[in-house]
């Protein structure tokens, strides 16, 4: 019976609990919180309310009247606000001189005026060539570096060098490589390509560094294929075996980075290499320095390559 009475206390106090939460999910919900109805109800509570919403309101009005004041100081009554300068008025002006005809463009006024804008803009941005040099007798390679100067991913260069060849005008290999150099920089293989192919279709012959700039991009990703057909183009074109140890550390590095790894191809890319050096009578160490032997111990494993080294005594 004590069970029983207890089952039935419990029952009530369910029930109880369900009729408080019905009866509370049916009252209509109010936005006005439950300390501000308190205040309304006692005597000045209402007062009290419209107080405090003066108050508010009258901080907003302040915080308009300040927006307003900073607008006016800012921008005059009447004028149109400029858009924000990244550069001086001198600056721009040096820029405006580098974007000129390139038949208009005297080498020694150009490079006085990149110097110039190197020292306004408080360090200088150049871009040296492949060979590290800079060709100044060319206005087309100079216009080429002074554009990559500002727009670095090649783009634009590009672009303009189109121009240039619409409009008749022969630029030299420098040009081709300055923008060759753009994008192999951020491994752009399609427009390095596309690069490569007009410098030919316009009968530049592509410079050594015209080759390891197209091979490069390519190298990293492990396109070996690509890599190997480019350097035999290159041995056929020079008639010379030996394509260099820069060269052949692009080679030896796209078969290294290939998927599977080349271990094969590079030991006869590496075996041939030694061979032409020997034939030419040149000094094995030009031929393979360090980073040439540390792209085929990548490349054929470590068993191997102390078998080479022990062969060809390095």
């Amino acid at each position: 019976d004590a069970r029983c009475l207890q089952s039935k206390v419990w029952a009530v106090g369910i029930g109880i609990s369900m009729t408080c939460r019905a009866r509370r999910r049916s009252q209509p919900f109010s936005f006005i919180p439950a300390r501000s109805q308190a205040e309304s109800d006692e005597p000045g509570g209402a007062e009290e309310a419209q107080s405090r919403l003066a108050q508010i309101q009258a901080a907003i009005r302040r915080g308009q009247e300040r927006a307003a004041q900073d607008s006016e100081q800012e921008e005059p009554e009447g004028e149109l606000s400029a858009p924000e300068r990244r550069m001086t008025p001198e600056q721009e002006k040096l820029l405006e001189r580098l974007f000129v005809r390139p038949e208009d463009i005297d080498s020694s006024d150009a490079l006085d005026a990149s110097r110039t804008l190197s020292d306004a803009l408080g360090a200088s941005r150049s871009m040296p060539s492949a060979e590290g040099q800079v060709d100044l007798s060319d206005p087309h390679e100079e216009r080429m570096r002074k554009t990559l100067e500002f727009c670095p991913d090649g783009r634009l260069a590009w672009e303009i060098l189109c121009e240039i060849r619409a409009e008749g005008a022969f630029p030299g290999a420098g040009a081709y490589d300055a923008v060759l150099e753009a994008f192999s920089r951020r491994g752009a293989l399609d427009d390095a390509l596309a690069v490569f192919k007009a410098m030919q279709d316009d009968g530049v012959p592509p410079t050594d560094a015209s080759y390891d700039l197209l091979a490069r991009p390519a190298s990293k990703s492990g396109e070996y294929r690509f890599v190997e057909m480019l350097y035999a183009a290159k041995a056929r074109d020079c008639g010379d075996a030996n394509i260099g140890p820069k060269s052949l550390t692009l080679l030896l590095d796209a078969f290294a980075n290939g998927m599977p790894r080349q271990a094969t191809k590079a030991q006869a890319a590496f075996r041939g290499a030694m061979a032409a050096a020997e034939a030419e009578e040149l000094d094995p160490a030009t031929v393979a320095p360090g980073t040439v032997l540390k792209a085929l111990k990548r490349a054929v494993g470590t068993a191997t390559f102390r078998e080479l080294q022990e062969e060809y005594g390095h």
